[in-house]
């Protein structure tokens, strides 16, 4: 074979090419089989690492109070974790002082109801049974019309069922939550306290040599968890405020309860408006004529899109964003490998694979992915990049 320096200019730009490509794609494999094995892992042991990841929120809303706390006033960074504490603390206590005795009769009130909510459900497929019979109709149709009856039967006590075990396993998962709480609380002191010790530590292990890397990828992790978390947190707030109190003016029955469901749901795209929606409209058929379950699905829907339009882009990282195609599939992913934990952190991990693996082509192709592909890179995010936060 001829040696390198005798090949034309464009037989080795090709072989160079199908290198790059050669080794890109063994790595995304590789990749993606280290992530598979590692998903498998640790959806053997999700239950024990809820403490973590409620200490990784933490860690990641309180970040930046930590920062100006200790850079504004010269003071430590433990010291500062504490103030920022100590005035979480007190807000969480104001709001739940607010809310939570009204929260607690709507909750215990819903879970009384339930029977009564299915028996009208079964008297509904009796009525709407009995006003069909006496209808003649072809043998297909009666057959048709017939599961068509059971199904909605069916329908209404799984939903008033399913409800009605959500808030009762919420509330006899109180001690677990409250353990795992105190712990990641713990955990997320620390964390907080020692953050640039890790980041040194962390650079000291990297070297000179992938110094940039891991620089990226903490500028990464920041831009877009951080980002989401705190994104969200004020879209969601923002989406359970507005219908909370739309549902209250309408006469929805435990509007308050609904709305506290509408902040929670909504940390799962798409999914959780649906549902916050759906049970909003349930709850509101049993309580009043047709048209208020219309109302209140009106109400939610109307709470998401206010939010979608004139919150979320100003408060969310125009790097998280990802096409829909992309977030459906990182929540079905995340789902069924690790339950709720995995809904509400597909996002911003989806986001993170995505900031890394831009970085990766760049690095490789020395040209930036963007435009061409609105799969990967949305119009919108095209311009800008992560800012520059270590802290």
């Amino acid at each position: 074979m001829p040696a390198d320096d005798k090949l034309p200019d464009w037989v080795l730009e090709s072989r160079g090419r199908w290198r790059s490509r050669f080794f890109t794609t063994w790595a995304i494999i590789g990749i993606g089989a280290i992530l598979y094995f590692a998903g498998l892992i640790l959806g053997r042991i999700s239950g024990a690492i809820a403490p973590f990841v409620i200490a990784f929120v933490i860690t990641f809303l309180l970040k930046g109070p930590v920062l100006w706390l200790s850079e504004r006033f010269k003071i430590s960074r433990a010291l500062a974790t504490l103030v920022a504490y100590v005035a979480l603390f007190v807000v969480i206590g104001v709001l739940a002082s607010l809310v939570s005795p009204l929260l607690g009769i709507q909750m215990a009130s819903f879970a009384e109801s339930v029977p009564a909510y299915i028996e009208q459900a079964e008297k509904v497929y009796v009525d709407l049974q009995a006003q069909y019979q006496s209808v003649p109709m072809p043998g297909w149709l009666e057959r048709a019309v017939t599961t068509a009856l059971a199904s909605i039967g069916t329908l209404f006590t799984t939903i008033a069922t399913g409800t009605a075990n959500v808030v009762i396993a919420a509330g006899s998962g109180v001690v677990t939550a409250l353990f795992d709480i105190i712990l990641g609380l713990i955990v997320a002191f620390w964390l907080l306290k020692d953050l640039p010790v890790f980041v040194e530590t962390l650079e000291e292990f990297a070297g000179p040599r992938y110094g940039d890397d891991l620089d990226q990828l903490i500028k990464t992790v920041n831009f877009t968890v951080g980002g989401y978390l705190k994104g969200q947190t004020i879209a969601s707030l923002s989406t359970g405020f507005i219908a909370g109190i739309g549902l209250a003016i309408a006469g929805v029955p435990y509007a308050l309860l609904l709305g506290v469901m509408a902040f929670w749901l909504n940390y799962v795209p798409y999914i959780g408006p649906f549902l916050t929606g759906l049970i909003a409209g349930v709850i509101a058929l049993f309580h009043g004529p047709w048209w208020l379950a219309l109302v209140a699905i009106g109400i939610v829907v109307a709470a998401q899109q206010l939010t979608d339009n004139l919150i979320t882009p100003r408060v969310m990282s125009s790097q998280v964003d990802l096409h829909p195609t992309l977030v459906i599939f990182s929540l079905l992913v995340g789902g069924s490998l690790f339950g709720i934990v995995g809904l509400l952190f597909a996002i911003p991990v989806a986001a993170t694979a995505k900031g890394l693996f831009m970085y990766y082509w760049d690095r490789r192709e020395h040209h930036p992915l963007s435009g061409p592909s609105p799969l990967i890179v949305p119009e919108e995010a095209v311009e800008g990049g992560p800012p520059e936060d270590r802290s």
